[in-house]
C-alpha cells in the first residue's frame, strides 16, 4: 500500500473503495473527518503509505500535520453546477459554510448563475462552533457544505447540500497520486547507476573510439558535457562514465532538464528552506546536488533549462557551493557533473 485515501465521510470512502476494487491502485481506503483523519493519515503513513489523498478541511489538516504529499479530491462542477440551478433561485439565500477551498470552488458556480450568497469560512476546526453561530443569525435558506458543515446542517433539520465528488474527480486524484509517486520512486531509483562500458555493445571502430575516450575522461573528476542525437545513448555513457570513476562508490543521480518548468527545476536542484514558500513541505527539502554529493549529477537534456537556472548552475560549479531557496547558508558540495544535451 503506497496511497492511501482519507474520505471524510462513508459515501465517500465507498467510491474510493470500487475504484480501488477494479483497478491496480496501490492504495487502501480510511475513514475520518478532520482531526480524525488527520490520525487515521497518521495511521497510514505508519503502515507505509507515501503518499495521501483527502479532501477539502481534512486535506488541509493533513498537510499541516504530516509532513507528505497530499492530493486533494476535488468536487464535481457539474453536478454543483446542476444542484443549484435546479434547487435555488435568485431570491435564495445561500449559505457556503466550509474551508477556504470551498469558497474557492462554489463561489464562481454562484457568480455565474447569478445567486445571492454568502460565505462563512471556517479557518480551523476550533472556530467552528463561532462561525455556525454566524449562520444561525443569518438565517439561510439553504447551506452548501462540505462534512463537517453537512452533518451540523442536518442536526439543526436545515436545508443543506453537500458537495461530493464525483468519480472522475476520485480517480484523477489516484492519477495524480500514481504520477507523484512514479516521480518519487524514480528518485529512489537515481541514486544508482547500473551501466558499465562492458553494456555498450558495438561493432564499429568509431563507436570503440568513443568508448576508449569515454574510459579516459572516466578517471579524471572533471565535469563533462555529452552530446548526440535523441537515442543514441547518452545516460549510457554518463553511468559508464560513473562506474568507472573516481566516484564510482558515490550516488548517481540524475534529473531531466527539460521534464520540469524553470521554478520546480530549481527547488529540485538547489532544494529549499522550511516554509520557503506557499505549499513548501515544512521539513524543506533536500536538493539534488547533497543527494549526489561525493558522487555525480546527470543532467540530462541541459540545453533545455531557462538561462537563469543556466546563470545558478554556472555559479555552483564556480564556488562548489549552493545555497536553497529561501536560505541564507552556504552548504559545500563534492558534485561531478556530467550533462548531456542533443543540441
Amino acid at each position: 500500500m503506497d496511497i492511501a485515501f482519507i474520505a471524510p465521510f462513508e459515501r465517500l470512502r465507498i467510491k474510493a473503495q470500487s475504484i480501488i476494487d477494479t483497478s491496480n491502485y496501490p492504495a487502501r481506503t480510511y475513514l475520518g473527518d478532520l482531526q480524525k483523519g488527520a490520525a487515521s493519515a497518521k495511521l497510514a503513513w505508519r503502515d507505509g503509505a507515501k503518499i495521501i489523498s483527502s479532501k477539502g478541511g481534512t486535506a488541509r489538516l493533513i498537510r499541516q500535520q504530516l509532513d507528505v504529499e497530499v492530493i486533494e479530491v476535488g468536487g464535481s462542477i457539474y453536478r454543483t453546477l446542476a444542484l443549484l440551478y435546479e434547487n435555488t433561485s435568485q431570491e435564495t439565500k445561500i449559505a457556503i459554510v466550509g474551508f477556504k477551498q470551498l469558497m474557492n470552488f462554489v463561489e464562481p458556480i454562484c457568480d455565474i448563475l447569478g445567486r445571492s450568497y454568502q460565505s462563512f469560512v471556517i479557518k480551523e476546526s476550533a472556530s467552528f462552533t463561532e462561525v455556525i453561530q454566524k449562520v444561525k443569525r443569518w438565517q439561510p435558506d439553504i447551506v452548501i457544505g462540505d462534512a463537517i458543515s453537512f452533518h451540523w446542517a442536518k442536526d439543526h433539520a436545515l436545508n443543506v447540500y453537500l458537495i461530493e465528488s464525483s468519480m472522475e474527480a476520485i480517480v484523477d486524484a489516484f492519477e495524480r497520486a500514481m504520477l507523484v509517486l512514479k516521480n518519487l520512486n524514480r528518485h529512489i531509483s537515481k541514486f544508482y547507476a547500473k551501466y558499465t562500458f562492458a553494456d555498450i555493445c558495438h561493432r564499429c571502430d568509431r563507436v570503440r573510439n568513443l568508448v576508449e575516450i569515454a574510459k579516459q575522461y572516466s578517471r579524471t573528476d572533471s565535469n563533462i558535457m555529452i552530446m548526440g542525437e535523441t537515442g543514441t545513448g547518452k545516460e549510457l555513457f554518463a553511468q559508464s562514465i560513473h562506474n568507472a570513476g573516481p566516484l564510482a562508490g558515490g550516488p548517481f543521480v540524475a534529473v531531466n532538464c527539460a521534464a520540469l518548468s524553470g521554478s520546480l527545476l530549481e527547488s529540485e536542484l538547489f532544494g529549499y528552506a522550511p516554509g520557503a514558500f506557499t505549499g513548501a513541505l515544512r521539513s524543506g527539502k533536500t536538493s539534488l546536488f547533497e543527494l549526489a554529493n561525493d558522487g555525480t549529477l546527470f543532467l540530462d537534456e541541459l540545453a533545455e533549462m531557462d538561462i537563469f537556472l543556466q546563470s545558478k548552475l554556472l555559479r555552483a560549479l564556480q564556488t562548489r557551493e549552493i545555497m536553497k531557496i529561501g536560505d541564507n547558508k552556504v552548504i559545500p558540495i563534492n558534485v561531478r557533473i556530467i550533462a548531456a544535451t542533443n543540441k
